[in-house]
């Protein structure tokens, strides 16, 4: 099986006979006392000293080790009950074996993690591969751990309770009694008032009077489980692996777009991205590339492309492994409004597409406002002619680039905030956040030269034209076929 391949979720194994909750429980106690270790070593050096057979059952190279390990690591640094409510909720999700099903439920109710661990241990129920009896046992071990654990966690909390709080309490106690009940009266051949009374439960724990935690866990799990649908699908439809990218001209709004994208769920956006830009700084001392073309020689578009690729794949690599989808954000006024010609090669679209799916999306900008931002920020010093044909000109050398690609008007974005993000995302197979418009202003980008901050959207008013602008319009051969071709007035 290939590192982060998913394995079928019915696998129990024989290794361990008939016995193999038993066999689980003894992998829940090693994996607790690895959690304790990796206070003060590193998972490396555990494995580096020889871990013992059954503790490497969980430390391997798959979806499976990733996610535990991801888990362990953060357990592992915290000094609070159960503060990883979404990497608790993403490892409940993972479609693994039944065995490792409940060990994960076994670690996340003794952590805390009480939603987590019941629908993880929900999945065991509803595997009709394995042995009605065997279900109700691993059920009843997990929920054992679940009560353990809310003793202590009560003891903690020192009876610091608001009514509500009691209350909930109260009701989620009672309705894992019910969940107690229904397993004890199992019939033979049927677990459905065992899942019914699971699943009650869980929905109880995803109302606004649960307590923060139950939420979290319930939202993240959600999460999860459509994130884990859309990576099937796509595993499912594209052989290589798949990278998001966004296109868009300099003063286009692309910041502010690119800022929404980068507060949907499990996204890491980088941008601005092209690497034949060369108005870096001499000092630049995490670019080791940059600073030998500055302090030796210039190099060559194949070596700027194959140290491109390379660290595109280190990217790809990390974000994999933290389960985030990468979107690069380009650099387009490189490739068309910097110097006097047109790049002929645009990284991104030319360079990756032989090692990965590229599902992209442009942006646009009514071309008159774009210019004068242009204009306002001193940037249209930067080509030559730099009057209102040329840039018409070169936009639409932009346009016939990405011709294949679907567009996105800036104005209906301003207009309509949430319906247009909903549109790009079902364009870039992105999960969709409803809360991006209170988060999107914590992000910070490159690019933020004019709306550095803002937590607002709104569509902002033309800017004044300067002299003579109005007669080089009505003079202008490319200004009004470009018009035309974005569908603007």
């Amino acid at each position: 099986m290939e590192a982060g391949q998913d394995e079928p979720i019915n696998n129990v194994s024989n290794d361990l006979g008939g016995n193999w909750i038993k066999g689980i429980k003894i992998h829940a106690e090693e994996l607790k006392l690895i959690k304790n270790r990796l206070r003060y070593k590193s998972m490396k050096e555990l494995q580096d000293e020889g871990v013992s057979a059954s503790a490497k059952y969980f430390i391997e190279d798959s979806v499976w080790g990733l996610r535990i390990n991801e888990y362990l690591k953060v357990e592992s640094e915290s000094k609070k009950i159960a503060s990883s409510p979404k990497l608790a909720a993403k490892l409940a999700a993972i479609e693994v074996s039944s065995e490792k099903k409940l060990l994960i439920a076994i670690e996340l109710a003794s952590s805390g993690y009480e939603i987590s661990s019941l629908n993880s241990i929900l999945q065991i129920i509803e595997d009709e591969e394995v042995d009605v009896e065997e279900r109700v046992d691993a059920f009843l071990l997990v929920l054992n751990n679940i009560l353990n654990n809310r003793n202590l966690a009560q003891r903690l909390c020192k009876n610091d309770l608001n009514s509500q709080e009691l209350l909930y309490n109260i009701s989620f106690v009672e309705r894992l009694a019910k969940c107690f009940k229904a397993a004890v009266n199992s019939a033979e051949d049927s677990l459905d008032t065992l899942s019914g009374a699971i699943s009650e439960t869980l929905m109880s724990a995803s109302l606004r009077a649960s307590p923060k935690l139950h939420r979290d866990e319930s939202v993240g799990f959600c999460i999860a489980k459509e994130r884990n649908q859309i990576s099937q699908r796509l595993s499912a439809t594209h052989k290589k692996p798949v990278i998001r990218s966004i296109h868009h001209l300099a003063c286009t709004g692309g910041t502010l777009i690119s800022k929404c994208l980068a507060s949907m769920c499990n996204v890491a956006l980088v941008g601005e991205i092209n690497p034949f830009n060369e108005t870096g700084t001499k000092y630049e001392l995490t670019n080791p590339l940059l600073l030998l073309r500055n302090n030796y020689r210039k190099l060559t578009e194949e070596e700027i492309m194959e140290a491109f690729k390379e660290q595109i794949a280190n990217v790809y690599r990390i974000c994999k492994n933290d389960d985030v989808d990468l979107i690069l954000r380009d650099h387009s006024h490189t490739d068309f409004f910097i110097g006097d010609k047109i790049s002929k090669i645009c990284p991104i679209k030319d360079g990756l597409g032989d090692d990965y799916e590229l599902i992209s999306v442009v942006t646009i900008r009514h071309p008159l406002d774009s210019y004068l931002s242009m204009l306002f920020n001193g940037w249209e010093k930067q080509f030559y002619p730099n009057d209102i044909n040329e840039y018409s000109k070169r936009y639409m050398c932009f346009l016939d680039k990405y011709s294949d690609l679907p567009l996105i008007r800036y104005e209906d974005f301003c207009a309509n905030p949430v319906s247009t993000m909903q549109s790009i995302c079902e364009i870039l197979e992105l999960q969709f956040n409803e809360d991006f418009l209170q988060e999107f202003g914590d992000h910070k980008l490159s690019g933020d030269s004019g709306r550095s901050g803002t937590k607002s959207i709104e569509q902002r008013s033309r800017r004044k034209m300067p002299q003579g602008l109005e007669e080089s319009l009505q003079k202008s051969e490319y200004y009004f076929k470009l018009i035309e071709k974005l569908g603007y007035s």
